[in-house]
Formats: structure tokens, sequence, C-alpha cells
């Protein structure tokens, strides 16, 4: 054949692929159908793990790289999420929304809420930094007094540290009658602080906490809603928020929260911290290259260490705050022994 009749029969097959594209995105949209008159939730986390193995298990049988495939299949995804939280037609909001900090999630969470017509500010102790995010988001940015008293909403996109050293505190004497949100990912302390101010302080207070990091698409992504005391009147606007932005709102008590978070976040970055160091030290002890010989297994791993050095600090604060993370942390150590101890009985 001739590279014309080639490229021929290329056009083909791309306005084949193009159909068949199309017609899995009918079957997303009569998925989601089906989904919304049963009031089932879009996130299938299940059934995503198996779509992705699916891939590729085919991409083996066929012969295709299995880079390409993960990538096609994770787009895939990500766009039949946004694709179902568009059509089960979300109100149409505008809600007036303070950003307290300026931060990577701050960034993330605002720029989503933007992108769909909420009016966003953006505050802090640092009016350049800011200004310089309001710039960079297409919102406005104000003083810490003036912010507040715009926003119906106030997200408190502060770190831990922000709460002990007491900046919250002098904030709670303008929060009456909004409801304020933090973001932090362990919430034990921080949230029966916050609760008892809001009641101290009139002000409504539910915890939320992205279930994604600032490096992560966030269309489709989980964030759990968990409501106080005084947060049960406004639950579902502030899940309505959220779900307007793209996000989806998963509701839970603080309990149920603290324990998942041991095991999605305490335990997995506790084993991706220790490969991350073990990795160097052998490296240098065995005077060896590993990624010279890297396996798509390992290049995956890496790939997820590398994106987690951003958020270090992150790590760090969960692995010292979340009330279950020593028994967790024991118990992974326990079962890293009985696992090295079985491999030794079977060699």
């Amino acid at each position: 054949m001739t590279i014309d009749e080639l490229r021929k029969r290329i056009d083909e097959i791309d306005r084949e692929i193009v159909r068949l594209i199309g017609e899995r995105l009918e079957m997303v949209q009569r998925i989601a159908e089906v989904k919304n008159a049963e009031g089932r939730g879009i996130s299938d986390d299940e059934r995503e793990l198996m779509v992705k193995m699916n891939w590729r298990r085919l991409a083996v049988e066929y012969g295709i790289p299995v880079d390409i495939i993960s990538i096609l299949a994770d787009l895939l995804i990500k766009y039949s999420k946004s694709l179902q939280i568009n059509l089960r037609g979300r109100k149409k909001l505008q809600k007036r929304v303070t950003f307290i900090g300026y931060g990577n999630m701050a960034s993330v969470l605002a720029r989503q809420l933007v992108k769909v017509g909420h009016e966003v500010v953006i505050t802090g102790r640092n009016l350049d930094k800011a200004e310089e995010l309001a710039k960079t988001l297409g919102c406005r940015y104000m003083d810490l007094e003036s912010a507040i008293e715009f926003g119906e909403y106030i997200v408190l996109a502060l770190s831990f540290e922000a709460y002990k050293n007491g900046y919250v505190n002098k904030l709670f004497v303008h929060l009456r009658n909004k409801v304020a949100m933090d973001i932090l990912s362990s919430k034990s302390w921080v949230f029966h602080y916050l609760e008892g101010e809001s009641l101290q302080n009139n002000f409504m207070y539910v915890s939320v906490h992205p279930l994604f990091g600032p490096l992560t698409p966030p269309i489709g992504e989980k964030i759990a809603i968990i409501p106080s005391k005084t947060g049960a009147t406004v639950l579902q606007d502030v899940v309505d928020l959220w779900f307007s932005a793209g996000l989806e709102p998963v509701v839970v008590d603080l309990e149920e929260h603290e324990k998942a978070m041991a095991i999605v976040q305490v335990l997995t970055h506790l084993y991706l911290t220790a490969f991350s160091k073990a990795l160097k030290k052998l490296s240098q002890e065995l005077h060896i290259y590993p990624d010279k010989l890297s396996t798509p297994t390992y290049r995956e791993v890496r790939t997820i260490v590398e994106r987690l050095k951003h958020i270090e600090n992150v790590i760090f604060e969960i692995q010292k705050t979340n009330p279950f993370s020593v028994f967790v942390r024991r118990e992974a150590v326990d079962v890293l022994k009985d696992v090295i101890e079985s491999i030794g009985r079977q060699i």
C-alpha cells in the first residue's frame, strides 16, 4: 500500500474510534439516567478499577503499550464523570464564596467555583498573595473584614498551624450568620474547636475535606462533608455548592471520616513514604539506577511518590493529628513483618 492509501486507512480507523467513543458516552448518559432515578452516587470505585484493569488486559492482548491505554482510560472515566454531573441537572446557583488563604487547594477549589459562575473573593494575611491568586483565577480580592462580610460561605483554606497559633481566633467575631468551612485532611481537634466556636459566635459550621490533591483534576472527585451541631440546617446548601463545582459530595460523620482517613491516607502515605526512602537508600547502597530497568508497576508507584513530594507537609500533619494513626502504623508494621516472615518460610 502507498502512503496515501495507509493514511486513508488511518482516517477510516480514526472515524471508527470516534464513533465508538460517542456510542460509549451514550451508554454513560443512559447509566446516569438510571443512577438519577435510583438516587445513586456518580462515583463507583470498584467499577472504575475493573474498567481500568480490563483496559490493561486488552492492551496486553492486542500488543498496545499499557501507558497509552492507561491515559485513555483515565481520560474517558474522568469525562464520563463530568458528563454524569452535567446530566444530573444540578441547580444553577450563584453564591458568594470567600476563601481565607491562597495555597494550592484554595486555588483548585476557588477555580472550580469561578468556572461555574459563583462570585469568589480571595483574602488573607498577605493581600499581595491574595491579589496574585485572584488575578490568576479571574475573581476579586479584598481585605479580611470586607471579604468575610461579602461572603455567604467562608472557606478557611488555612493550615493546621493557623489554628494552633491563634490566627483563626480573630475571625470568629465577623462570622455571625455565615457558613464556615475548613478544608483540613485531619479533623478531630479542629472540628471540635470550630464547632464550639460556632455555638458561641452564632455561625454555621460544616467541615469539608477534598479527597484529592492539588495536582489531581477535581472534576468528579469526592469531597467529604461533615456537619457539626450548628451545620445541619445548611447541610444541603453546602452539598449543592460543591456539587455545582463538579465535585461529588459524600456526607459522613466525624468518626467515620477519621477512621477512613486513617486507612486511606495514614496507611497509604506510610508505605509510600517508606518506599521512597528505601528506594533512595538501596539505590545508593547497591550502586544501581533502577529506573533503567523499570516495570510499569514500578513507574506507576514512582509517579505517585513524586506527586506526594508536593504535599509532604500535609502528609506529616495527617500522621501527627489523625486520632487513629498510631494504631494504624503499629498494625501496618506488624503486617509487614508477617509478610516478610511468610516470604521467608516459603523460600
